[in-house]
């Protein structure tokens, strides 16, 4: 159908009404409450970055039923060990490890635990810290950080983020509340938010 007259020579065009089959999902619980359970129930087969401790115990109740395909992030992150070197090497491998799993058409899923971690990667590899940086050198990091979201959307890949929660702070007090831990955009970036 062609566009109207107005619209000639803009931006514009109509928009596409088939529907992907896939979702992004924010998931954020305090431990042991079933973020991992709960995101491998999702269609496989699966890529997991498990970053966590959380697959132990869940995992096979699984793996029998579909194909699930874990990369160990454990015992890569130590902060007391790791060097800003280090932290670049092994964000680099997350980026092309995450890269491939979105682009591997066997692969239906893609499970982040925690996407909470996958943050701390990225700023240690960028700031070689986690702490004391500056607002404003936070623009490239978020942008990128996005990018890798916003890469589920032109799959047709789900993508589960899960997320500890954190106490919530106003004026260094305790406001009694509980928050994501992890990037403040993500619950603007997915489709859905579950807690």
């Amino acid at each position: 159908m062609a566009l109207p007259t107005k619209f000639a020579g803009t931006g514009f065009k109509e928009a596409d009404p088939s529907i992907k089959r896939r979702l992004l999902v924010g998931v954020e619980a305090l431990e042991k409450e079933g973020k991992t359970h709960f995101a491998l129930t999702a269609p496989g087969p699966i890529a997991v970055f498990d970053f966590d401790t959380g697959m132990e115990g869940v995992v096979h109740k699984f793996a029998k039923q579909k194909k699930i395909y874990v990369s160990d992030y454990r015992r890569l992150g130590n902060v007391m060990t790791n060097t800003a070197d280090n932290w670049v090497v092994l964000w680099e491998k997350f980026k092309r490890e995450y890269i491939a799993a979105m682009d591997e058409s066997e692969i239906r899923t893609v499970i982040l635990d925690t996407a909470t971690e996958v943050w701390e990667l990225l700023r240690l590899a960028r700031f070689g810290k986690l702490t004391q940086v500056m607002p404003y050198h936070y623009g490239p990091v978020n942008a990128e950080y996005r990018e890798l979201i916003r890469k589920a959307f032109s799959s047709e890949k789900n993508l589960i983020l899960l997320h500890k929660m954190k106490d919530e702070y106003v004026n260094d007090k305790r406001t009694g509340n509980l928050k994501r831990s992890g990037f403040n955009d993500t619950g603007f970036l997915v489709q859905v938010n579950v807690r």
